[in-house]
């Protein structure tokens, strides 16, 4: 089968990392429970993905948890914030690195801020990748059509001839009905499953 122009593209929070530990971690900064910090991060979130600054969420979180928000505390949480989301599992890193020696054109498609986007380019698994397609860069996030349009556009390649894993499903059938072969992340041993089916890979599923 000729894959030279097909792509496999990876959301990146929940399907490549999956930081358990995150809300605890800034709770301890900034003093207050993680169920708390975890409640006020998501009830901004999704501005900050779709391009509001480092400053603007961190500071609307922190109001809401009645915690003065300083530069210096800023900066601190929005590096943990990025290091967090970026420090995928051993066994996902191990299908990037068999994806790209197979040959394979590798990209990312996540809702993520500019200051995570940055860090992603850093990490060392940044190696595997090609394709890199941030919401807050972009300025319009998942499940927008515009998102995927974007990306199958930046990938130079039919929509068809991409396939993609998320772990959210109203993204997986946006990027269906984007014309992407999309499937729902579930863990790290299925998608390798799913990649040897479509002949990406071959062998036998990893454990996670």
């Amino acid at each position: 089968m000729d894959r030279s122009r097909n792509c496999v593209v990876f959301d990146l929070g929940e399907v490549l990392a999956s930081p358990p530990g995150l809300f605890a971690d800034l709770g301890r900064v900034i003093d207050v429970v993680p169920d708390a910090v975890e409640a006020s991060y998501w009830k901004f979130r999704d501005d900050h993905d779709r391009g509001n600054s480092a400053s603007t969420f961190w500071t609307m979180v922190l109001d809401n948890l009645s915690v003065p928000a300083s530069a210096e505390m800023i900066e601190r949480l929005s590096e943990m914030d990025s290091l967090a989301w970026t420090d995928i599992r051993p066994s996902a890193e191990l299908i990037l690195e068999e994806l790209h020696a197979a040959g394979t054109r590798i990209g990312i498609l996540s809702n993520a801020p500019f200051a995570l986007a940055g860090v992603a380019r850093t990490r060392t698994w940044a190696q595997y990748i090609s394709e890199w397609y941030f919401s807050g860069e972009l300025l319009v996030a998942k499940p927008d059509q515009e998102i995927f349009r974007l990306a199958a556009g930046g990938l130079n390649t039919a929509p068809d001839m991409v396939t993609f894993f998320d772990d959210r499903v109203v993204n997986v059938e946006a990027a269906r009905a984007a014309g992407w072969d999309a499937e729902l992340w579930v863990n790290d041993e299925d998608t390798r499953r799913q990649l040897v089916e479509r002949g990406f890979l071959q062998g036998l599923p990893i454990r996670s």
